[in-house]
Formats: structure tokens, sequence, C-alpha cells
């Protein structure tokens, strides 16, 4: 099964920063139309979502807190360095394998010296025990994918990037011809 974890903005930013939670979404990677798959994550991306809303704080801040309350923050990290060292996050099934973020970015076009922007691909984090992060963010009218994978869990990170630009190329394809056959209501 592929389980992607998801982060997730919970709330706004009150001058401490984002407040970002993360959901753990399975993935039908079964489903070989992109159309189909697209509509079936989002059907169980919602339920997910409306479960984590749910359920109210955010059990991996709780847990956060808990955990800093319990130790001082030098005996955390000789922990976590020990784990990573000694590769913790082998030893146990992954809790997801896949991170996958959506970043929007300007809506309108940046420039640089007078050059436009034309892309930006992101980078977020591989985290124990998963080995691979796909990031997009957008830019005025552009998606930037962002592709990083463990070496040791993934043999091709580029077939993964070429898949999600066709997949993305076929969605946006479907949609023009939707579009195309669409009757015109005169509302948005």
């Amino acid at each position: 099964a592929l389980i992607a974890n998801v982060p997730i903005a919970v709330g706004g930013d009150d001058g401490g920063g984002n407040h970002v939670s993360m959901l753990r979404v399975p993935l039908d990677v079964n489903e070989h139309d992109p159309v189909a798959l697209l509509r079936g994550i989002h059907a169980t991306t919602a339920r997910e979502k409306r479960a984590h809303h749910a359920r109210g704080a955010n059990p991996y801040r709780r847990l956060a807190e808990l955990v800093l309350a319990l130790t001082v923050p030098r005996l955390l990290a000789s922990v976590v360095g020990f784990y990573a060292r000694h590769r913790g996050g082998d030893l146990h099934p992954a809790l997801w394998n896949v991170v996958i973020s959506n970043v929007p970015g300007p809506r309108e076009p940046r420039y640089c010296a007078g050059a436009r922007l034309s892309c930006i691909h992101p980078f977020g984090p591989v985290q124990h025990g998963s080995g691979l992060n796909l990031t997009v963010m957008s830019t005025a009218d552009r998606l930037g994918l962002g592709v990083l994978a463990c070496r040791d869990r993934v043999e091709d990170p580029d077939t993964i990037a070429r898949g999600f630009v066709e997949a993305v190329d076929v969605l946006h394809a479907a949609a023009s011809r939707r579009d195309d056959h669409t009757p015109s209501t005169g509302t948005p």
C-alpha cells in the first residue's frame, strides 16, 4: 500500500509561524486511469480531513509537546540522532511511505533583475521510514515538481517524476475535453 503523509494547514499564522498538521492518506495505486485516481484520492483526502478535524487537536503536535515537556532538548536531539544513525526507521513498519505536499506560491508573476521567474522546483524532506517526497509549488500559471528520494528505497525517482508529469498532462487534457463539452450556464 502507498500511504501518503500530507501536511495540512490548521489555522492561520498568529505571528508564531504556520500551524501545520500531518494527514495520513492511503492512496489507491491500483487505479490506472488518472482521472479516476484523482477522484478517488480527492474523496479519500476529504474523508480523512473531516476525520482529522473531528478528532480535534493535532495528535502529532500533542505528542511533540509531551516529548518536549518530558525531555531536555539536548537529550531529545541525542535520541533522534541515535535513531537515525542506527536506522531505527528500518526496524518497524513505516507509518507512511511518501510525503506529498502542495505549496501555493505567488499568483502573480515574479521577477529578479528584470527576468521573469518561470518556475519554482521545491524540495521537501525525506522522512525516517519513508523514501520519497513529492512537492508541487505553483507560481503564477505554472507548477513546479520537486522529487526527492532515498536511494536505498527508491531505485529510479526520474521514472516517478516523468509519470507524475505525464499524469498531469492526461488530467489537463481530460479537463480541456470536459470544458469543451460542458454547456455554459453563465455561472462560474
